[in-house]
């Protein structure tokens, strides 16, 4: 009798810790996890982690630039050469420093944070390419010529692009600049060129009050002018988890300054360098024919890249979006599939491989021909699915799939691709030498989640500008119209400069990796590796008990 009491009370608590270890697994331990999460990412605590991440990303930014030299610029030019031949040089690697400033609430409450994200920019040389400095020269095409040339082609065939014409082909013709000059890194980057074409520009009454902010009085045009430790372009306001944790670092208003913040893109403008002619982004009408606040090109969805509201998965999460000074638009990643970065679980994100092409809906509004065909209903126009027309019997012949034009933000004829033309197949053909490769070349983010923190972030892209062949240029025929050098070269959309990787990465830090580790990863497997050990041995304890019980009681 006694050995059946004993046995019975070994089955009772084996049930105890089954029931105790569904408790922790499914109930209790899960508003454990939310609790610590919550605490740790708090935006309205100065001293939470989440704060001090938020105002300096955790995790190290590196930005590196590979120019695309063309190593036939001569036979090019001379006409024996059917196609440019581009060869990487770099990558010329920075260190990209970003903290938040002018920190302030939105009025007066704790649920809005506004802030200007200033960056910095170091050169690393022990990180670049093998003796790399900033004063090396690379041969790649003359991007502000190229630019103020495509500049002048949209302008059409009045006196003012013939005019500009001339003028280049001056230039040229007495060895002021060249179509593929040496160009040196730090100057095209940072420091600044104010010769040949640049210089022009500047002082000629054609184009100095048109010029982009690329160009800057001091130092004339840089690719990077005005981003050295500077907010310009990048103010902010963020909503907290004050309503939603589901709100967490979501973006609700940009603007170009403090002064000009707006809950979508719908006034967001370019202005020249001198501030007295200012263009506005995206005017065009999208896929339903909305323009304005309404256009799909003017929403401000998601967050910066390097922080998402915490518990994301891939059922409720299957797109996380972001938002970008570069193509000047929100976009959006789909999940992939999920990762191990340094033993820590990470979901990761891409980009569509069709996020790119003109016919998906949410990029009608960037190509001007497309949209005018949506919006008088050409019969042309299809539809394949809920995302994407069929333009297939349509003639359009100045986007391209693979090719965003962001022209209308950077006020310079401007597309921007993937690396090496990943996923734009028909602009590889333009050029030898090219070998896009999904894994070097593709943008993606690692997001660890149950902070929702970026664990790996790589955004790549490529700049090209348009070039195009003398015989193309409007008044092409009409004496002293044409220019000379580009007699023999090939028109094409997108002519690439150089590519750009900006990526963080968090095994680069193993301090990071093991604070993160000490932090979320060790409680959770404790947690979990209780929870199955408490079930485990109470399903054992519960049926041995039950068996002896049953013996016992037989006897």
């Amino acid at each position: 009798m006694k050995a059946g009491i004993i046995w019975g009370s070994v089955a009772g608590l084996g049930l105890v810790l089954v029931v105790a270890g569904a408790i922790v697994g499914w109930v209790a331990g899960p508003k454990i996890v939310e609790k610590m999460v919550h605490e740790q990412l708090d935006l309205t605590d100065p001293e939470s982690d989440g704060y001090e991440y938020f105002v300096e990303p955790p995790v190290p930014v590196k930005i590196k630039f590979t120019f695309m030299e063309v190593s036939n610029h001569e036979e090019i030019i001379a006409g024996t050469a059917e196609k440019p031949n581009l060869v990487e040089k770099g990558p010329y690697t920075y260190r990209e420093d970003m903290v938040k400033k002018d920190i302030k609430w939105s009025n007066n409450t704790s649920q809005f944070l506004e802030f200007g994200q200033y960056k910095t920019y170091t050169f690393l040389p022990e990180e670049s390419c093998e003796g790399c400095t900033e004063d090396d020269k690379v041969r790649i095409l003359n991007m502000p010529l190229a630019g103020l040339i495509a500049k002048f082609v949209d302008m059409g065939s009045g006196f003012t692009a013939t005019g500009g014409f001339n003028a280049v082909e001056n230039m040229l013709k007495a060895g002021t600049d060249e179509i593929f000059p040496l160009t040196t890194v730090g100057d095209f980057l940072f420091r600044g060129i104010n010769t040949g074409a640049a210089g022009w520009m500047m002082t000629d009454g054609m184009t100095k009050e048109r010029l982009p902010p690329v160009f800057r009085p001091e130092n004339g045009f840089a690719l990077f002018n005005g981003k050295q430790d500077t907010s310009e372009n990048e103010c902010y306001q963020v909503e907290t988890a004050e309503e939603s944790w589901e709100r967490h670092t979501v973006i609700t208003k940009w603007g170009k300054d403090s002064e000009s913040l707006a809950p979508d893109l719908s006034s967001a403008e370019t202005c020249a360098w001198t501030g007295k002619k200012c263009f506005k982004w995206w005017e065009l009408p999208d896929a339903d024919g909305n323009t304005g606040e309404n256009s799909t090109c003017n929403q401000l969805r998601g967050t910066d890249g390097h922080q998402f509201p915490p518990f994301v998965n891939k059922d409720d999460h299957p797109e996380l979006w972001l938002f970008n000074t570069v193509p000047c638009r929100s976009i959006f990643m789909k999940y992939s599939e999920k990762v191990k970065i340094e033993g820590i679980s990470a979901l990761e994100y891409t980009v569509p491989l069709d996020g790119a092409n003109i016919n998906k809906k949410i990029n009608v509004c960037t190509c001007k021909e497309l949209s005018d065909l949506v919006a008088s209903n050409d019969p042309c126009l299809g539809e394949i699915d809920d995302d994407t027309l069929n333009i297939s019997n349509c003639n359009i012949t100045s986007c391209h799939d693979g090719l965003q034009d962001i022209t209308v933000c950077q006020q310079a004829p401007t597309f921007i691709s993937y690396p090496h033309f990943y996923l734009a197949p028909e602009q590889q053909a333009n050029f030898d030498g090219l070998k896009p490769d999904a894994e070097a070349h593709r943008t993606f983010l690692n997001v660890e989640p149950n902070t929702g923190m970026t664990l790996r972030l790589h955004s790549r892209i490529q700049l090209n500008i348009p070039v195009y062949n003398s015989a193309d240029l409007p008044n092409s025929t009409l004496p002293s119209a044409g220019i000379t050098a580009l007699t023999n070269i090939a028109t094409v959309p997108a002519f690439p400069i150089l590519w750009i990787d900006e990526g963080a990465d968090i095994d680069s830090d193993p301090e990071m990796v093991k604070k993160l580790k000490k932090q979320l990863v060790t409680p959770l497997n404790a947690m979990n590796i209780g929870k199955w050990v408490a079930i485990g041995l109470g399903v054992a304890m519960f049926a041995l008990g039950g068996i002896l019980t049953f013996k016992s009681c037989g006897k």
